[in-house]
């Protein structure tokens, strides 16, 4: 009878070592889940022309008053940040750093958008790109603006891991060929010029050109990307 009660205590103090070790590392797992890696916010033009090079688009600007982050992983729940901040005017060329910081949890990401909410309190346009526009040889400068935006959305195409305590660039993508490319030809020779600062230029925006702008505002969604590399 001894016996049996000693073979008995051996199986729950197996089990009860068993859970213990179980409910350790499952207590470990959410901590490390927990861990923050640095993400540096950076913006990229994918690519700067249309395929036949009628079209660059090289710099820019937007006024933010606030960055979202929202991420699934594999493991652990899923991540929503958000950072509100001082109105700021945003200035970027073909890819450079925006002087912004977000501490994100580790893990293996599988779906990850940045929102970016812009202000639209200023005196000029919350968002605009700058470049040139070749029309019978001759160069223009090309403003396209989006006076009434309120939000600018990037979507991460490919999955990607973080690792506790390293640092990454993150990098916000406009593809100006998925913005511009599948526009005909024929709606930016015939899109009227304006007179500004002396220089024929071509404005984009909802009042100007509005055919154009519409085009241009239906592909915007399908131009945002994200893409994230180890420093």
């Amino acid at each position: 009878m001894c016996i049996l009660v000693n073979m008995k205590q051996k199986k729950i103090l197996k089990f009860v070592c068993a859970l213990g070790v179980g409910l350790a590392l499952s207590s470990c797992k959410k901590w490390e889940l927990k861990q923050p890696a640095s993400l540096s916010m950076n913006w990229k033009f994918n690519n700067t022309s249309t395929s036949n090079n009628a079209v660059q688009i090289n710099s820019g600007y937007f006024y933010a008053s606030e960055f979202s982050l929202n991420g699934s992983r594999e493991e652990g729940e899923d991540v929503s940040i958000t950072k509100s901040i001082i109105s700021t005017k945003f200035s970027f060329s073909e890819s450079n750093y925006l002087n912004l910081n977000i501490d994100v949890p580790m893990g293996d990401y599988t779906n990850f958008d940045v929102g970016i909410k812009l202000d639209n309190s200023q005196s000029e346009s919350p968002i605009r790109l700058y470049g040139y526009f070749t029309k019978d040889s001759v160069t223009y400068p090309v403003k396209i603006e989006w006076v009434k935006l309120d939000l600018l959305q990037f979507h991460a195409i490919n999955a990607f891991s973080l690792i506790r305590k390293n640092s990454y660039n993150l990098y916000i993508c406009m593809d100006v060929q998925k913005l511009l490319d599948n526009i005909s030809s024929n709606f930016w020779m015939s899109a009227s010029m304006s007179m500004e600062n002396g220089t024929p230029t071509l404005i984009v925006n909802e009042s100007t050109n509005a055919n154009l702008y519409s085009k241009i505002n239906t592909n915007l969604s399908s131009a945002l990307t994200i893409q994230v590399e180890k420093q």
